[in-house]
């Protein structure tokens, strides 16, 4: 269903789902029966008491999708829908994680430190494949289960994007701008220009714009203006609240955003 926060280019949309049992006939389609409608009243109850942009399941429909997308439950009843986050993959709860009960509470330790207002830098070193991804994500997914207010915006750093300037610092802002690297220029353009209201210059603005691909802007990558600005970003997150940087892959992470890291490091 169509939100009420609505602007010249969006729309936001409610979303329910919820699962049940139907009859379909011969020709494929569902019968309008009974449990057609009941499963419809249902879905879209869920869909008036969603928040706008925000998807809610059913209980029942969580149980169905639960080892794919990750959900959090809205109240201690056990019928209680729950707010769909993101998929399992990029969570990281597919699957309990065990046997890091002790690095899991070093890390909480550390990020309590920078919480004071204290920077850390923690590295997760290990082979590949070892589980430094799913430890960075799981101490992610038990941070918005205990309702900390904590921004932890990931980074995934490829080897095919080593020899490619400024890709980290790309997926970087797309994290914190919530942008996935298909989104249309307008898309991006919209999201960037409200960093103004973190104290952006125009140029910073458009250097991110064009390091995030916008084009039309007359801009071009440029790690000169785009260090000031994502040190500014990051800066202004973390006034409020903790704020966490989560590279995952940093040994691939490119020269150019490797010393916009070391910048950010040794300013704030």
């Amino acid at each position: 269903r169509p939100g009420t926060g609505t602007n010249a280019s969006r729309v936001f949309l409610r979303v329910g789902i919820d699962v049940g049992r139907v009859q379909v006939g011969l020709d494929g389609e569902p019968i309008a029966d009974q449990s057609l409608e009941e499963l419809r009243s249902r879905t879209l109850e869920l869909a008036e008491r969603a928040a706008g942009a925000q998807v809610l399941v059913s209980a029942a429909a969580q149980r169905a999708i639960g080892s794919s997308f990750a959900t959090l439950p809205l109240g201690d009843d056990p019928t209680a829908p729950h707010h769909l986050v993101e998929e399992a993959a990029a969570s990281g709860s597919a699957g309990k994680l065990v046997g890091r009960r002790d690095e899991l509470k070093l890390v909480g330790e550390l990020l309590a430190i920078a919480n004071r207002g204290r920077l850390k830098v923690i590295g997760l070193v290990g082979e590949a494949g070892i589980g430094k991804t799913r430890l960075a994500l799981e101490t992610r997914r038990r941070l918005r289960l205990g309702g900390h207010d904590v921004g932890f915006h990931v980074a995934a750093c490829s080897r095919q994007a080593r020899q490619v300037p400024l890709s980290a610092m790309a997926e970087l802002l797309r994290a914190i701008l919530a942008l996935d690297e298909h989104d249309p220029d307008e898309t991006v353009r919209d999201r960037v220009v409200r960093l103004r209201e973190l104290g952006l210059t125009p140029q910073e603005i458009g250097a991110v714009a064009a390091t995030l691909g916008a084009v039309g802007d007359g801009a071009e990558p440029s790690a000169p203006l785009l260090r000031p600005a994502v040190t500014r970003i990051v800066a202004r997150l973390a006034t409020d609240r903790l704020t966490v940087l989560c590279f995952d892959g940093a040994e691939s992470m490119d020269d150019e955003s490797q010393a916009i890291v070391d910048g950010i490091v040794r300013e704030l």
